[in-house]
């Protein structure tokens, strides 16, 4: 059994580059103060979770992938993207690129995932990609676009996958030697939510199965900013992110049975084999 998959690791990638990149702030992962290097900065740390947001999930039974093949084409400006367990792997083509080239490019996006669960290997064809599962059904599910096509072999067996959502509290605080309202620890958390409340925020996160609850206001925490800066604020995300539960369906190989029954005429017995 593959047990409640939950990728943190694409919470802290995504999560991170969004706050950076929108704020052009420096954004770090702390677990307590975070260092000092004598600029402002925005600190993130996981407060809480991830916890069950659903008592309940209905599964469904999946034939999952024993194999995928991909032929590519090197179309020069394409992107060449592959979204395995809501996890993307992508590279573009470039004027120079080959087959062999793109291939090798989805190999290493592959191997730099320590979470994937399969593994990316060259075809003996040049311009193939074999994309094999760690174990039964730990690919659940694959979408290709751009220049690949896929020949997918299907396991002998089934899967039951399970979906559901657990909720991440995710802190967020901003540290700033400013001490103005304008320029300093309000301003940045100020600037963070803008951020997190924009559509394209929300439509990354989606994209790795990553969904915003909500977000506190912010709080001054000034009082307590610690001896490198002057203004320190923070406030609460709440998120959802995706668990999946794979396990196996164990399928019956024989059936046999019977019963007996009377009607006012005739009696009757039936026996049932598969």
């Amino acid at each position: 059994m593959i047990d409640h998959v939950i990728r943190l690791d694409l919470l802290q990638s995504v999560l991170g580059e969004l706050v950076e990149t929108g704020t052009g702030e420096t954004v770090l992962w702390c677990y307590g103060e975070p260092p000092f290097d004598g600029g402002d900065l925005i600190s993130l740390r996981v407060l809480s979770g991830p916890t069950a947001e659903q008592t309940f999930a209905r599964g469904y039974n999946l034939q999952p992938p024993s194999e995928i093949v991909l032929t590519i084409d090197a179309t020069p400006g394409k992107l060449a993207r592959m979204v395995v367990n809501s996890i993307p792997y992508q590279h573009e083509v470039a004027a120079l690129d080959t087959p062999a080239t793109v291939r090798a490019a989805l190999i290493a996006a592959v191997q730099t995932d320590p979470e994937a669960a399969f593994t990316a290997v060259a075809h003996a064809d040049a311009d193939k990609l074999r994309l094999v599962p760690a174990a039964l059904g730990s690919i659940w599910a694959a979408r290709i676009t751009g220049p690949l096509t896929a020949d997918v072999t299907l396991a002998d067996a089934l899967v039951k996958v399970t979906k559901s959502r657990r909720r991440v509290v995710v802190n967020v605080q901003a540290y700033s030697k400013t001490k103005t309202v304008r320029g300093g620890a309000a301003k940045m958390t100020a600037r963070a939510l803008a951020v997190l409340e924009s559509p394209a925020a929300a439509q990354a996160l989606q994209e790795s199965t990553i969904g915003i609850y909500g977000m506190s206001s912010p709080v001054d925490l000034s009082a307590i900013a610690g001896a490198h800066w002057e203004t320190r604020s923070a406030f609460d995300l709440i998120l959802n992110i995706q668990a999946v539960t794979i396990t196996p369906v164990y399928q019956i190989g024989q059936l046999a049975g019977g019963f007996t029954g009377h009607t006012a005429a005739h009696s009757f017995n039936v026996e049932l084999a598969s």
